[in-house]
């Protein structure tokens, strides 16, 4: 039999928990903890089809991109919504492991670049190289758990700027992206001698 930690709250509302009468309430910490094991398991097992074209083309849909994208705590405006929920913390696992998705995504399919440009992607790269976030944050202090994210967004902002010229020169000219470049290159710390970055794509 299972006994799962409870709440000060919980013993309050419900009385004392006797030898005869067991409430079961698991604690908010351990069902957030699992849900986040399997948040994440998902995107694992997405990146792992999405390797393939053949698995990776539901993601062109409109709809499901748009859940990527979100996964991702890329900042686009339009989840700036006070009804929407929060993305994942940008340098969260699951926002992580959403970045090498849509990574994989841009390298297989064109279109997947082409649609991931119209929906805002190079400007919403350019922010993020700025520090800020899909949940609104800014700030980038480069720290040793960014620098795994910065790379992810040094590949994508590079496959979504192939053949795009007028995309750079908006990246340049509105997001001031040179200035956020060159604040990388001098404040972001060398990872650890680990499997590298890009072999977990």
């Amino acid at each position: 039999m299972l006994h799962y930690p409870t709440s000060k709250a919980a013993k309050a509302h419900h009385g004392p928990i006797g030898r005869r009468t067991v409430s079961y309430f698991p604690s908010l910490y351990w069902v957030s903890r699992e849900l986040i094991k399997v948040h994440l398991l998902c995107l694992t097992a997405l990146k792992t089809l999405g390797r393939n074209p053949m698995g990776s083309q539901n993601l062109l849909q409109s709809a499901n991109l748009e859940r990527l994208l979100f996964q991702t705590s890329l900042p686009f405006s339009s989840y700036r919504t006070s009804e929407a929920p929060l993305p994942p913390h940008p340098t969260s696992p699951q926002a992580l492991e959403a970045l090498r998705v849509l990574a994989n995504l841009l390298v297989l399919h064109s279109a997947g670049r082409t649609r991931f440009a119209k929906a805002g992607g190079g400007e919403a790269i350019a922010k993020a190289l700025a520090g800020q976030d899909g949940n609104g944050g800014s700030g980038n202090d480069a720290d040793e758990e960014d620098v795994g994210r910065l790379f992810l967004l040094g590949r994508i902002g590079f496959l979504v700027t192939i053949d795009r010229k007028e995309l750079v020169k908006g990246m340049v000219d509105h997001e001031d992206i040179v200035n956020s470049l060159v604040h990388v290159s001098l404040t972001a710390r060398p990872r650890p001698n680990r499997s590298s970055t890009s072999a977990r794509l």
